[in-house]
């Protein structure tokens, strides 16, 4: 699964396709975390994970 991550806020929130909600979370996001380093990543490629907050 993917996730986006904001490293500023040390908040994610995962990427499920063809699911509205999940569009409607994703966007959320973006709008909270504009303007802060954010980054696209596997779930797997994040070492941690449970360090970061659920978005």
């Amino acid at each position: 699964m993917k996730v986006k991550l904001c490293f500023k806020c040390k908040q994610y929130v995962p990427i499920r396709e063809n699911d509205y909600q999940n569009s409607k979370e994703i966007l959320a996001f973006d709008r909270a975390h504009a303007g802060h380093p954010t980054q696209i990543v596997n779930e797997e490629e994040v070492a941690n994970l449970e360090r970061w907050m659920g978005g």
